[in-house]
């Protein structure tokens, strides 16, 4: 991958390789393959009707921590309102393009960072069509934006020096807490180790 119009076409490539992969349920249902994610929908769907996040007491996730996070709640909710459709219906289609694009950008990390571009683009489609990590990353549920959050920490924290690049790295990182516990835990270790090393590196 030399010049730039390589590099947008290998990523494209990943990108529907991914996507592909995670909308195939789609041929079948355009409800989410998952039932957890019914629980997302419902607060999408109170987010659309009510434009706002304070949830009607007598609903069934308000005492539950689905409320408490409710990012990809919003983003569904949004989306679905961009387009006018009904959140029921094009969750899963949100969630296949959001873990294309947590691929896609761990991708460009893989491009940026390894001396073989082939490998890069192997081990970028090999993680497009893991089963598991196609599964989790392509759920109705908030691991799914996580995902995104954390490559988004991972991409920026390199470029950190540069003020947009930490804008997104800070961003990321602060919204961890409202978008999945698991995330939030393994994407702060993450993090810890990245900056421990980095201190470490730099006081060598």
């Amino acid at each position: 991958i030399r010049t730039p119009k390589t590099l947008l076409l290998a990523t494209i490539v990943v990108l529907l390789v991914a996507f592909s992969a995670r909308s195939l349920s789609l041929q079948w249902s355009p409800l989410p393959y998952n039932i957890d994610g019914l629980s997302e929908l419902r607060v999408a769907q109170s987010i659309q009707a009510t434009g706002h996040l304070d949830f009607p007491e007598e609903s069934s996730f308000s005492d539950t921590y689905v409320a408490d996070l409710p990012v990809l709640g919003l983003f569904i909710a949004f989306f679905s309102s961009a387009l006018g459709v009904d959140p029921l219906t094009n969750s899963q289609l949100v969630t296949a393009i959001l873990g294309a694009i947590a691929v896609s950008i761990v991708f460009l990390i893989f491009r940026s960072h390894w001396r073989s571009r082939r490998g890069a683009v192997a081990s970028a489609l090999v993680l497009a069509l893991a089963g598991t990590f196609a599964f989790s990353a392509g759920c109705t549920w908030k691991e799914t934006m996580g995902f995104v959050l954390l490559a988004l920490v991972l991409y920026s924290f390199p470029l950190r020096n540069a003020l947009p690049c930490r804008l997104l790295m800070t961003s990321s990182l602060l919204l961890f807490i409202v978008t999945h516990h698991l995330i939030t835990i393994a994407g702060n270790l993450v993090f810890t180790f990245a900056l421990a090393s980095s201190i470490s590196v730099g006081a060598h």
